[in-house]
């Protein structure tokens, strides 16, 4: 079932649409689970103390993301009630329903900064946020946008507005909730089906022409990713260092001016050094490469052409 994401400002009114939406998904389906799960502090904590420093921040959307990690379910509807104000955590959210097999839809709450504030100011004081780290959230609020796989469907609300009337919301939460059970009986008649096909004797002859239209297929940005020896990972970190430390040398022996043509060596390629490569550049570099090539699974034998790659990307950021 489809995973919901609240997104919005503190004090924007999340809690009651998450609220609305959970109503309106269990009118339409009686039978249908639906869990909420949000960010409240617990008895030792305010709602400042979620967010009052990056450390602290941290430890919450770690937290929330376990929670949901937990909790989410293909045969269950998750309302994530929380502030999901950034656009890389979102994306992670989106990652989880993928490899559970679900969908995932985002509802933005458009509550205007000054208003999120007044409300806030408002409400008693052990259920406001700070005004220093009420600033702090509503300047760094990413709003959602549907051009992006992992924010669509993309359903907007806009609480303070005039022309915005009880009836629009709830419009809105009923849209959503025909998302949620449409998704839900989809899902439904794709296991009764297989389950007859199993039953009869079909169900490979029938696999081999396609995934059904309800079905999800793990993607590469969603699959779990093999994991390599962690001895492998230690040697192409070492040996791309080598390489590093080569590159250095070189340019140390030139006294400032563009190294050349540096040898790696029998069996590598050459780096033509048409300037000076500053430290910070090849670190950076080294952070990126690694990245790239422990997404792949090299075996025991391999450290060393990981070095020759490590060249040749090394030509490319020069020249490219």
């Amino acid at each position: 079932m489809p995973l919901v994401l609240i997104v919005g400002r503190p004090s924007s009114g999340k809690t009651t649409v998450a609220c609305q939406i959970r109503a309106s998904i269990e009118r339409a389906s009686p039978g249908l689970k639906v869990d909420v799960i949000d960010d409240a502090p617990n008895a030792t904590q305010t709602k400042s103390d979620l967010y009052r420093d990056s450390k602290q921040e941290k430890m919450t959307l770690g937290s929330l993301r376990s929670g949901v990690e937990r909790r989410i379910h293909k045969s269950n509807v998750l309302i994530v009630d929380s502030l999901n104000m950034i656009k890389g955590y979102r994306y992670e959210l989106w990652a989880l329903a993928r490899q559970v097999g679900t969908r995932c839809c985002v509802v933005s709450i458009e509550t205007g900064a000054e208003t999120c504030k007044a409300w806030n100011a408002a409400r008693d004081p052990e259920e406001r946020y700070e005004d220093a780290v009420m600033d702090d959230l509503v300047g760094r609020m990413e709003r959602p946008d549907s051009r992006w796989r992992w924010e669509s469907p993309l359903f907007s609300l806009y609480p303070d507005r005039e022309q915005e009337t009880a009836d629009d919301v709830a419009r809105v939460c009923e849209e959503v909730a025909a998302y949620c059970v449409g998704d839900a009986n989809d899902t439904k008649n794709n296991d009764i089906k297989n389950r007859n096909e199993r039953s009869e004797g079909r169900h490979q002859t029938d696999r081999a022409a396609g995934p059904s239209p309800g079905d999800l297929k793990k993607s590469i940005a969603t699959a779990r990713a093999t994991l390599a020896p962690t001895n492998l990972l230690h040697d192409i970190d070492k040996e791309v260092q080598a390489t590093i430390r080569q590159i250095t040398d070189a340019q140390t022996l030139a006294g400032g001016a563009p190294a050349g043509i540096i040898s790696f060596g029998p069996d590598m390629p050459v780096l033509n050094a048409t300037r000076p490569v500053t430290t910070v550049e090849l670190r950076r570099w080294k952070r990126m490469f690694v990245k790239m090539v422990t997404n792949n699974t090299f075996n025991e034998n391999q450290p060393r052409q990981v070095s020759a790659l490590f060249v040749q990307y090394v030509s490319q950021q020069l020249h490219g």
